[in-house]
Parts: structure tokens; sequence; C-alpha cells
């Protein structure tokens, strides 16, 4: 994999990419360049694909926000904001475990505890992977 700073693709052809991309390393290279540039262009971009009525339109999008930035996070109020409404609205459980899974990122201690235990009793199927994450991220 190249650098993402060496990546001469635009917001376009990695989105594309992204989305139709077999070979499923090189659709995520895709999406870790688009969460390394972390512009106002991806940021947007992402946030129309998660206002999409296509369900992988809306994974792409949440996986790109929930990263947006790294190193140093673009937009992440913004970020957590579209990630939380998404969770309220999305009926498709693919979708809700790359919400979940972008969430994770943007959780604080300060969070309590009894808000993942009741996510993760209403989505124990998708959730079991974000919260083995989030154990992953406070240990």
């Amino acid at each position: 994999m190249e650098s993402p700073h060496d990546d001469s693709r635009s917001v376009d052809e990695l989105i594309s990419a992204a989305l139709s991309e077999p070979d499923e390393d090189l659709a995520w290279n895709a999406i870790w360049v688009l969460r390394w540039r972390g512009i106002r262009e991806v940021f947007d971009r992402a946030s129309g694909l998660c206002r999409s009525y296509c369900p992988v339109e809306r994974k792409l999008g949440a996986a790109i926000l929930g990263q947006l930035g790294i190193p140093n996070r673009s937009f992440p109020k913004s970020c957590l904001e579209i990630l939380l409404s998404m969770l309220e609205a999305e009926q498709d459980r693919s979708v809700i475990s790359s919400i979940l899974y972008a969430y994770v990122p943007h959780i604080s201690p300060a969070i309590s505890r009894n808000f993942h235990l009741l996510l993760f009793l209403a989505y124990a199927d998708v959730l079991a992977p974000a919260t083995r994450s989030f154990h992953d991220l406070r240990h």
C-alpha cells in the first residue's frame, strides 16, 4: 500500500474505488486515503453518502466519518452528530454495525456505561465486535 500522501486519485475516484473495487484490500486502501485527507470535500461527500438510500453507501459514509482526518481528527463534532443521527433512524443491521464501529473512536470515558449496556442489549448481534473494539481502546 502506498502512502496516502502519495495517492493522486480524486475524492470521486477514491469513493468509486471504495464502492466498487472487488479486491477488499484495495477498497479499504481508498477508504484510508479518504480518512487521511480529512478535508471538507471528503467530509461533504461522506455526509452525503450517509443520507443515501443505498445501505452500502451509508456504510461507506459512516466508515469514512468514523476516522476522518486521522491522526488528527477533522470535524469531530459534526462527524459524531451525523453518526448519532444515523443510529437513531437506521434500520439496516449491517449499516448499524458500521455506524457503531465508526462511533467507537468518538466515545469518551464520561459516557455512561449503562448507555453501552442498553445498546448492547438492543443490538447484541452487531454490537459484539464493536464492544470488543471499545474494550481494546480502553485497555
